[in-house]
Formats: C-alpha cells, structure tokens, sequence
C-alpha cells in the first residue's frame, strides 16, 4: 500500500488537517518522496487507527507521544520499562478524571430528575384541574 494523504483520509475518516497535525506532533511519519508529498503505507493505517483509540479515551497527542513512541530507535531511544510506567500513571490519572466527571454527571442526573418531578407533578396537578404552586427541587 502506498496511498497519499487524501486517500489515507478518506480510509481512516480522519481529515487531511488533523494528519498533518499528528505528524507536526511525530505522532505519524509518513514517507516523503522526492516532490514532497507524503505517501502512506499499511503501518500508517493502522498507526492512525490506534491515534483514534488513544484520542478516544481522551488523551492528548502529548500524552500519546510519550508513550506512542516508546522502543523507537535513534538518539532518544526510550527505556521500554520508563515507557510502560508513564503510560500506566497517564491511564491511570485519565481514570481518575473520568470517574470524577461521572460523580458530577451523577449528582447533575440527580438534580435533573428532581426537577422534572417537581414539574410533572405539577402537571398533573394542572390536568386535575386542581391549583399549582410553584416549588423548586
């Protein structure tokens, strides 16, 4: 496979914009041919792929780089074990923050639902004809 950018996004369902961006990022390194455009392969594909997983779970393309990139050689070759930690503390810290937002939803959920009894009750109380005050959850 070796396919450019547009077909790459219309493969992945990814926009041009943010490929362009994950790579700024060295997220994703196509290869580059002589004329400058960019031409991706299967691995890509599937690196885009995993991107999508990541960026789902709510991390960013920050958090995704220190980890995405573990056991890549070069000057800055990462322990693989440094890697597994940081990664292991970012899921854990994104779990922490989701479970936070779940007890706010919760306690919204909540108010939400008394609310609306208030407001049906009333209703109810219109349909019976009978008076209805007004009253707050």
């Amino acid at each position: 496979m070796n396919i450019t950018i547009n077909e790459v996004a219309r493969l992945t369902g990814v926009s041009v914009r943010s490929l362009r961006y994950y790579e700024k990022k060295k997220l994703l390194i196509p290869l580059r041919m002589g004329n400058g455009y960019r031409r991706y392969n299967q691995a890509d594909v599937d690196r885009i792929q995993l991107i999508r997983v990541y960026l789902g779970l709510g991390l960013g393309t920050d958090d995704i780089a220190r980890f995405m990139n573990c056991g890549d050689t070069g000057p800055d070759l990462t322990d693989p074990s440094v890697c597994i930690h940081d990664a292991t503390v970012l899921y854990e810290n994104r779990l922490k923050e989701v479970r936070q937002q779940m007890e706010v939803l919760k306690e919204q959920e909540e108010k939400l639902v008394q609310t609306l009894n208030c407001w049906n009750e009333m209703l109810d109380r219109l349909n019976q004809g009978l008076p209805v005050e007004r009253k707050e959850a």
